[in-house]
């Protein structure tokens, strides 16, 4: 009975733990979780693991059972909550973890058939009296009523599933033994030399039969039967070159997009956009070239070690001497190439960096420069990118043309000499051919792969930093003894920062905010007054001294909470509207999609800030698509935009760096009016 395998909420931490045992994860551990829902999925967070809500239909819920490995199912059990840990799959088989301990073998479509009456999907009371008064009874009632229950309940939908995986902290080898690369790998290496020698065995059992003409049924028969493998093999061989690619594809993406998300403030302001969009393309050409490259230098080194072998078997040693000589000479040109290809990216970095540029600072350049020095410094880099793809040019050529005809002339006129100097047969003479021309088509395959490589290298390194945002990123504890409640005081305290070293910008800051007060904050431009809001926000890290919410640091609430209930609004350059509707831009603090309160409160707040008559003119209202492919908003009304989409996160304190700067007087006395009404504290930094 699958009564048996339902865990009670009380026992679903551990459960949690037992199914992230067998993720191979890091647990770090957790003291109590109350409820379930984004609570579950955060406790795991805080064991090393990831749950993904799922969401299906019970017509798809065989399928997605199928895949929901590990994974957790949520469902009622006399009235009360309860669980299902999904541990592994065998054929139509899941593997359940029972409480008491141990596993339990179930099958999809029993446990699907199981969930859909626990949710409710009962089918029409009259189905059955239908089916009677057709005359169907035994195994073709039940089969014709299962199948009447599931056309009329297929669209109705499932949730409470969650898939886990490793979290993207992990790292990549824990990620890789998790997407089972190894056994792909060795898989795909297993099948192309089982390809290649039932290749060879058939090509040799043809020629044998032509030469000696022997023919018969049992030959033919054990010829079609090594080709049949040979295709299968090949086909093997495909299928785990998809599954590497697409698996490594969504490894290299999710770590990078982890990382990317945990790059703090300073990390983007020292990158900029354009450093930034050239890593993006230095990761989509990781994907791109690593594993085509690993694919096709895996076939070349194969075809290679073959050739060798059957040249060896056949004491054809000058062959084998010429075809190592070969490789060993090699090595050459595919320095020259890395090196060559280094320069040229980043020759062609540098020239996107000053096209980005030129293109933020098109119109200051139009008004100030004069036209003659409008493209002076696009013409030098152009010069030296194509000089650099010159030189990159030269040693692919050598690669690509340069080698392989070398080979193929030199290995064709050994073949002349040992067919005039030796007693070759006519299946040695097949063969050492065929080991010709295998190893003249490896070297196109291992010159493709090897610039490939060099070009996967070499993005490796660029994103190399983006990667180790992983390592040294660490999770933030879940602190789950209280329900979290708002926060009333922030406490700054001795507090010393600088963004280089011995040149502090803020000395021995101290200060206490209360809830629900207003406070001005006044300096000098450069005096540090938007470096003290981005620690105050979580966006950097005191290096001395110490802030406090409520008593506790950063660390103890987690960033995610600290960031919710502190909101920074940065000056006008350094917020931004996304090309998207406006409600979305108003609403990116909260969950999406909104709910009907989300939009009333989002019109709400837009009327206190002056923002009607902007909603008024817009033909769609506040769902008008904004930013920058969209309808275009003055400075001041984006003001008044930012500092709506902090209010509606209901934050506990509200930090404001000049966001009254472009607005006029009336409008600011108005808007400081209404912050009056707010609960939260509110912190402005103005010039004095």
């Amino acid at each position: 009975m699958l009564s048996q395998a339902l865990w009670a909420e009380s026992q679903l931490l551990s459960g949690i733990n037992r199914l992230a045992q067998t993720l191979d994860c890091a647990l770090l551990g957790g003291e109590r979780l109350n409820g379930c829902g984004q609570n579950l999925e955060q406790y795991a967070e805080s064991l090393g693991i990831e749950a993904l809500p799922t969401q299906t239909t019970f017509g798809e819920l065989p399928q997605t059972l199928g895949r929901l490995v590990p994974g957790i199912v949520s469902l009622t059990h006399n009235l009360k909550p309860a669980y299902v840990f999904i541990s592994g799959r065998r054929g139509k088989q899941l593997q359940l973890l029972l409480p008491e301990g141990g596993n339990w073998s179930c099958g999809i479509a029993e446990l699907a058939e199981f969930i859909g009456r626990n949710r409710g999907c009962a089918p029409d009371p009259g189905t059955e009296a239908v089916l009677l008064a057709l005359g169907l009874q035994g195994k073709r009632l039940a089969r014709a009523s299962h199948l009447l229950i599931q056309q009329q309940l297929a669209a109705h939908p499932i949730r409470g599933l969650w898939l886990l995986r490793p979290h993207a902290s992990q790292g990549l080898k824990v990620a890789a033994k998790h997407a089972r690369l190894g056994r792909y790998a060795l898989g795909f290496a297993a099948a192309h030399l089982a390809e290649r020698a039932t290749l060879i065995a058939g090509v040799s059992l043809l020629g044998y039969a032509i030469t000696q003409g022997i023919w018969g049924i049992s030959l033919v028969a054990s010829w079609l039967l090594i080709m049949l493998s040979h295709w299968a093999f090949a086909a093997f061989g495909q299928t785990c070159q998809l599954q590497l690619d697409v698996r490594v594809g969504v490894i290299v993406k999710r770590q990078l997009q982890h990382s990317a998300l945990r790059l703090s403030a300073e990390a983007h302001a020292k990158k900029g956009p354009a450093q930034l969009l050239g890593q993006a393309m230095e990761a989509d050409g990781l994907q791109n070239n690593a594993l085509p490259g690993v694919f096709a230098a895996v076939n070349a080194g194969i075809d290679m070690f073959i050739g060798l072998g059957i040249a060896l078997f056949f004491q054809q040693w000058l062959l084998a001497t010429l075809l190592v000589a070969f490789l060993l000479a090699s090595s050459y040109p595919i320095i020259q190439f890395g090196q060559a290809y280094r320069g040229w990216a980043s020759r062609r970095t540098q020239l996107s960096q000053l096209t980005i540029e030129h293109i933020q600072g098109s119109r200051t350049r139009l008004m100030q420069s004069s036209p003659e020095r409008w493209h002076q410094d696009e013409e030098r880099q152009l010069q030296q990118y194509w000089l650099a793809s010159v030189q990159m040019d030269r040693y692919a050529l050598w690669l690509q043309a340069l080698i392989p005809s070398l080979w193929l002339i030199s290995a064709s006129a050994i073949l002349c000499i040992a067919i005039m100097f030796s007693d070759l047969d006519i299946v040695q003479l097949a063969a050492l051919l065929g080991v010709i021309l295998m190893v003249w088509q490896a070297w196109h395959s291992m010159a493709d792969s090897c610039q490939q490589l060099v070009r996967s290298w070499h993005s490796w390194q660029e994103i190399q930093d983006l990667l180790r945002q992983n390592a040294q990123a660490h999770l933030a504890p879940l602190d789950t003894s209280e329900p979290q409640v708002s926060l009333a005081t922030l406490a700054v305290n001795q507090v010393s920062f600088g963004y280089a070293a011995n040149r502090p910008i803020l000395r021995g800051v101290t200060m206490h905010l209360q809830k629900g007060q207003q406070y001005l904050l006044q300096g000098e431009s450069g005096s540090g007054k938007s470096t003290l809001l981005a620690l105050l926000a979580g966006q950097a890290s005191p290096q001395q001294g110490w802030l406090l919410c409520n008593d506790r640091d950063l660390q103890t609430l987690g960033h995610q909470y600290w960031r919710k209930k502190i909101c920074w609004v940065p000056q006008y350059h350094e917020n931004y509207l996304f090309s998207a509707t406006l409600l979305f831009n108003l609403l990116l603090g909260r969950n999406w999609p909104p709910t009907q309160q989300d939009l009333d409160e989002a019109v709400t707040v837009c009327d206190k800030l002056g923002l009607t008559p902007l909603l008024n003119k817009m033909p769609a209202g506040i769902l008008q698509s904004v930013g920058e492919m969209g309808w275009q908003l003055s400075q001041g009304e984006r003001s008044r935009v930012y500092l709506a989409r902090a209010l509606l996160q209901k934050p506990d304190f509200l930090l404001l760096d000049e966001s009254l700067g472009a607005l006029d007087s009336a409008t600011s006395l108005r808007i400081l009016a209404s912050l009056q009404t707010e609960s939260a504290a509110t912190l402005l930094c103005m010039h004095p």
